[in-house]
């Protein structure tokens, strides 16, 4: 397997991963009793790791709250939608899920302690693809986001995304 790369210098363009709003009262709460991830700590800018047990397999998203509300990130190539998997859940509570996969733009920034300055781009930490930060933007300042990063970081491959989520599954 190849080595990561340097984390501090990289960003991914994870735009087409899934990207599903969570809203309702005692959503945080909710969630939490379903992972048990610590979902209830979460603050504004601060994500987790999750797990959803099933019979047939979990599913592992990260939670995200940027800005203060609340985003469930999943790989796209996770073979069950994150969304999916918990409507079942959510109707009989209250909770309301909203596939934003078109409408944000998700970008990482593996091993960066602080968010880069991109006006517009909300922030959670840690990354999604494990210790760094992640931005959200809405899907139309997507370009003008991925310009600005291109011109301080060195966009990591498909292959170099895979290794870094692989390194992340492994600890």
């Amino acid at each position: 397997m190849d080595e990561p790369p340097k984390p501090e210098r990289v960003f991914a363009d994870l735009s087409h991963w899934r990207k599903v709003a969570v809203d309702g009262d005692d959503a945080f709460e909710w969630l939490e009793h379903l992972v048990h991830a610590g979902v209830t700590d979460l603050a504004p800018n601060v994500a987790c790791h999750a797990v959803l047990p099933g019979a047939t397999g979990s599913v592992a998203f990260t939670v995200a709250v940027p800005g203060g509300s609340m985003v469930l990130l999943q790989d796209a190539e996770d073979p069950v939608p994150v969304e999916r998997a918990l409507a079942p859940h959510a109707g009989a509570a209250g909770i309301r899920l909203e596939d934003r996969t078109g409408a944000m733009a998700l970008f990482a920034l593996p091993g960066t302690s602080t968010p880069p300055n991109a006006p517009g781009a909300a922030f959670s930490f840690p990354s999604c693809l494990g210790p760094g930060v992640d931005l959200i933007t809405l899907a139309e300042d997507h370009d003008r986001v991925a310009r600005a990063l291109a011109k301080r970081f060195r966009e990591l491959t498909p292959e170099e995304v895979r290794t870094l989520r692989a390194t992340m599954a492994g600890t």
